[in-house]
Formats: C-alpha cells, sequence, structure tokens
C-alpha cells in the first residue's frame, strides 16, 4: 500500500532510496495538525518500509516543543530500523534552539536539501545524488 501525500502541509519526493519530506507551510504551532503530520510520517515507515528520511522545514519557524518531542520520536523510530534521518532547511532560530537544549547532537542536520540527500547517498546505496538520480515526486 503507498502512503500517498494528500497534505497541504507536506510535499514528498522520492529520490533513489531516499525520501525527501518539505514542510509546505510557513509555521508550525497547532498541536492536533503536528501530531497528523508526523503520524502520516510514521505511516510512511511502516507502510512504505522507507529508511532514509530528509525532512527540509523549508525556513518554517518557530518550531513549538511538540514538534521537537515528535522529531525525537521520529529519529528514534527510524534508527530502530537502521535508517537515517537528516533534517535541513531551518530558518536562523532553530539550530540555536536545539543547541540550547543540547538537542542538536542527537540529530543529523544539515543546512541545504543537497547536503542531506548527500549525506545519506552512500549508507542509501542509492546514488541519489549523482547524474540521473531516480526522482519521484508525489
Amino acid at each position: 500500500m503507498s502512503v500517498q501525500t494528500p497534505r497541504r502541509d507536506l510535499a514528498r519526493e522520492d529520490v533513489g532510496g531516499v525520501t525527501v519530506l518539505r514542510l509546505t507551510v510557513p509555521k508550525l504551532l497547532d498541536e492536533r495538525e503536528i501530531r497528523s503530520l508526523f503520524g502520516w510520517i510514521v505511516r510512511l515507515l511502516d507502510e512504505e518500509g522507507r529508511r532514509y528520511l530528509v525532512l527540509n522545514f523549508c525556513r518554517a519557524e518557530p518550531l513549538a516543543s511538540t514538534v521537537i518531542g515528535q522529531l525525537l520520536m521520529l529519529n528514534r523510530r527510524v534508527q530502530a530500523r537502521d535508517g537515517r534521518l537528516v533534517l535541513c532547511g531551518f530558518g536562523p532560530r532553530t539550530p540555536e534552539i536545539l543547541s540550547a537544549m543540547r538537542l542538536a547532537p542527537l540529530f543529523r542536520i544539515r543546512v541545504e536539501e543537497e547536503q542531506a540527500l548527500r549525506s545519506l547517498d552512500e549508507e542509501a546505496g542509492s546514488g541519489c545524488v549523482g547524474k540521473g538520480a531516480d526522482r519521484e515526486s508525489r
């Protein structure tokens, strides 16, 4: 069963063995929406077996505490599947907040999406960053 992306707050693109998820809203503040979003991502892991994820925040800020909690949960679930989660595209305040909370070392954080993809390229064994990368938007 394929998990489609009929969400207004998220866009999906599969690049080889890596799934790129891009936020399409400027802020994530509503707790119910946050839980729904992360629930969808977990179903993606469970139903499609995706293990390598790039979550691009597309400069969305501020991050509600619920988002940080959900990121911790998501990171643990991905790691339990021997996968990797890379976060990128944060606005200027988020890395400072994660550092102040001493959470930054728990995550792989890159500035740009291309850097995030490159960091997963070898692990996913997908050659996703090289020429002719297999890109499929959903």
